[in-house]
C-alpha cells in the first residue's frame, strides 16, 4: 500500500501492483472524497478504464491488460473534460508467476509443515500463500528466490485436499490453484 499527496487529497492504492494480464481490482481512497463526481475513470499509462464508486472513500478499477510489465502513470479523472483529481499515482505491472512443483505435497492436519513452491516469477514484498481458503502471510512465508517460495501450512479443519496458489500483490491475484496439498490424520502411537 502506498500513499501520495496530490492535487486534491492524500490518495492510496491496494494493492499498488497486478499482473500484465490484467483484472486485478484495485482500492482508491482518497481524504478527498466527493459524491459529486461523475464520470470517473483511471488511466493507467494512456489506458482509461471506468472506475466505480468503492463503499469507503474512494473508488474501485480494474487494471487493464498491458504487454510490458514495468511501472506505469495512474491517474483518476472525471467528467467529459477529463479533470485530473489525482495526481500521478504509480501502478506496477508484473509477470504472472508460474507454480511449477510443490514438495512436500502433504502434511498433517494441525499445520506447521514447510513446503516449498518451486516456479518462476515470484517477486515483489507482498508475496502470500494461500492453502484452500487459508491464507499464509508474514512470518510464515519467505521467498528464498525468484523460482522458491516457503509456505507453513496452517492447521485444517479436515483432513483431504485443499488447492494451493501463491499471489505477488498481497492475496490480490493467485495462480491458478492447479496444485493440491493434503492433508492428513497426525500419526498416533500406540
Amino acid at each position: 500500500r502506498f500513499v501520495f499527496e496530490a492535487l486534491d487529497g492524500n490518495w492510496a492504492l491496494a494493492p499498488s501492483r497486478g499482473q500484465v494480464s490484467g483484472g486485478t481490482q484495485i482500492a482508491i481512497s482518497t481524504t478527498s472524497y466527493s459524491h459529486d463526481l461523475s464520470d470517473v475513470h483511471c488511466v493507467f499509462g494512456s489506458t482509461e478504464v471506468p472506475a466505480t464508486f468503492s463503499l469507503t472513500d474512494g473508488f474501485l478499477c480494474l487494471s487493464p491488460i498491458t504487454s510490458t510489465p514495468g511501472t506505469v502513470t495512474l491517474r483518476i479523472v472525471e467528467g467529459v473534460a477529463r479533470r485530473d483529481i489525482s495526481g500521478d499515482l504509480s501502478f506496477e505491472y508484473f509477470v504472472s508467476p508460474v507454480l511449477s512443483f510443490v514438495q512436500p505435497s502433504h502434511g498433517i492436519v494441525f499445520g506447521g509443515t514447510t513446503v516449498s513452491l518451486i516456479g518462476t516469477g515470484f517477486s515483489g514484498i507482498d508475496t502470500v500463500c494461500k492453502f484452500g481458503e487459508e491464507i499464509v502471510s508474514g512470518n510464515q512465508i519467505k521467498a528464498i528466490s525468484a523460482s522458491i517460495v516457503l509456505c507453513i501450512s496452517p492447521a485444517a479443519r479436515a483432513t483431504g485436499p485443499v488447492s494451493l496458489s501463491v499471489s505477488l500483490n498481497g492475496g490480490a491475484d493467485f495462480t491458478d490453484g492447479n496444485f493440491q496439498y493434503v492433508y492428513g490424520a497426525a500419526a498416533t502411537v500406540s
